[in-house]
């Protein structure tokens, strides 16, 4: 008798509450680092949580494809509490070989000499808790990065 009450509270809970999925804004704070033969890139995804409740994030997937090509490939390793309708960034970390860091700094370049455009194509899923209830939620972002945004990035 217990569980089928619970049972059914759980469901007028989870009527109750809607979670809309957090928005994703930007990524930003790169930094380079070397790490044996590979390097290593940190940097924060910006996100928004529009929720009228705090919530937790459990996990993040994320590719990066530059010029339909695949940048990076990176995934949250800890949990992290958000609050509610405010902006929080994931601190994140790729792993690239040094060609593929050659491409990048080759696209840098030119981006910074013949004022060319690159599209980073920004695409994912994260999982959002709440007390009992968790959600999946996909995101993809697309940005034309320029000289000028280039050197807001760095």
């Amino acid at each position: 008798m217990r569980l089928i009450l619970f049972v059914i509270c759980c469901g007028f809970l989870s009527s109750c509450i809607t979670m809309k999925p957090v928005e994703f804004k930007s990524a930003e704070k790169f930094v380079v680092s070397k790490v044996n033969n590979s390097y290593d890139i940190n940097f924060s995804m910006l996100f928004f949580n529009p929720n009228s409740f705090g919530c937790t994030i459990t996990s993040l997937e994320a590719i990066g494809i530059r010029d339909k090509q695949l940048f990076f490939n990176t995934d949250m390793k800890t949990k992290l509490r958000i609050s509610r309708k405010s902006n929080f960034d994931i601190p994140v970390n790729a792993t690239l070989t040094k060609m593929d860091l050659n491409n990048l700094l080759g696209t840098g370049i030119s981006l910074f000499l013949n004022n060319e455009n690159s599209v980073i194509e920004v695409k994912g899923k994260i999982r959002m808790r709440k007390f009992l209830f968790a959600r999946t939620y996909k995101f993809y972002f697309t940005q034309t990065i320029d000289k000028d945004r280039l050197l807001k990035l760095f």
